[in-house]
C-alpha cells in the first residue's frame, strides 16, 4: 500500500497525520470487499489458530504506522507523557471497528473527526 499512512513518513503534526490515519482507516474499512474479506478472516479467527495468527499479523502491521506516529507525538511533548500508547492504538481503532462490524454502519468523515478530536482532547499534553 504505498502511498499510504502507513508507509507515509509522520508531519510531525499530531492532529494532521491522526485525521489522515483515520480517513485511510474509514476508507478501507469502508469498501465492501475489504470489509468482507476482514470479517471472514476475524470469524476464521475464531475458529482455527492460523486464521488466528494471520488476524493479529494483519493488525499489528496495519497499526505500526499509528504506533509510531504516537511514541512520536509523546516524544515531541504533543502527547501525554504518561499515554499508554499501545492502549491508544486499541482506542483509536476500536470506535471504527465498532462501527462498521457491530452497527454495519458507514464511517463518514465527521465521524473521523469526531473520533479523533475527542482522543485528541483526552491525549493532549495540554490537558
Amino acid at each position: 500500500e504505498n502511498g499510504s499512512p502507513y508507509d507515509d513518513p509522520s508531519t510531525g503534526d499530531v492532529a494532521a497525520d491522526l485525521h489522515a490515519y483515520g480517513r485511510h482507516l474509514a476508507d478501507r474499512l469502508n469498501d465492501p470487499v475489504y470489509g468482507a474479506a476482514f470479517a471472514a478472516l476475524m470469524a476464521e479467527a475464531k475458529r482455527d489458530a492460523v486464521y488466528a495468527v494471520a488476524q493479529q499479523r494483519l493488525v499489528s502491521e496495519r497499526s505500526r504506522r499509528l504506533l509510531r506516529t504516537l511514541r512520536e507525538a509523546v516524544r515531541r511533548g504533543d502527547l501525554r507523557a504518561d499515554l499508554n500508547v499501545k492502549e491508544a492504538v486499541h482506542a483509536f481503532i476500536e470506535p471504527f471497528a465498532y462501527d462498521c462490524f457491530l452497527l454495519q454502519r458507514r464511517i463518514t468523515p465527521a465521524r473521523v473527526r469526531q473520533v479523533v478530536d475527542g482522543l485528541l482532547a483526552n491525549w493532549s499534553a495540554d490537558r
